[in-house]
Formats: structure tokens, C-alpha cells, sequence
């Protein structure tokens, strides 16, 4: 059994799965990760916090972007 807290490498992750992990990531919640995220956060726990991180940042962008094209 995998909990959220269980290292990606301890359970026998590598890069080649990591690879794997990110396309999967990318194609299914349409976030974009360069593959040292994997290699720097290392559980479910900790990605997922990185990922939502990356979302709201996005949000706040995309948000700032069409505030100032609309004020022009």
C-alpha cells in the first residue's frame, strides 16, 4: 500500500518513471513540470502541493494578463 507521504525513489522510482509520471501528469491535469520537481519533491504530498502551487500562480497570471488587456 502507497501513502501520500511515501517517496517516489524509496518505492523504486526512477527517472525513466519520472518521465512517465510527468507526461501523465501534463496530459491529465494540463500542468506543466520540469522533470527536477520529481527529483525535489519527492512524495505525493509534496508534488501535489507544488502542482496546486503552480495552478493557483497560473490563475493569478492568466487574471492579471486579461485585467490589463482589458484596460487597455
Amino acid at each position: 500500500q502507497v501513502g501520500i507521504n511515501d517517496d517516489f525513489f524509496e518505492l523504486g522510482g526512477h527517472s525513466l518513471l519520472a518521465v512517465r509520471m510527468i507526461y501523465f501528469i501534463e496530459r491529465n491535469l494540463q500542468v506543466s513540470i520540469p522533470i527536477n520537481i520529481i527529483f525535489e519533491f519527492t512524495t505525493i504530498g509534496t508534488l501535489s502541493k507544488y502542482i496546486e502551487l503552480q495552478v493557483e500562480t497560473s490563475i493569478q497570471k492568466l487574471t492579471k494578463e486579461s485585467f490589463k488587456m482589458i484596460k487597455i
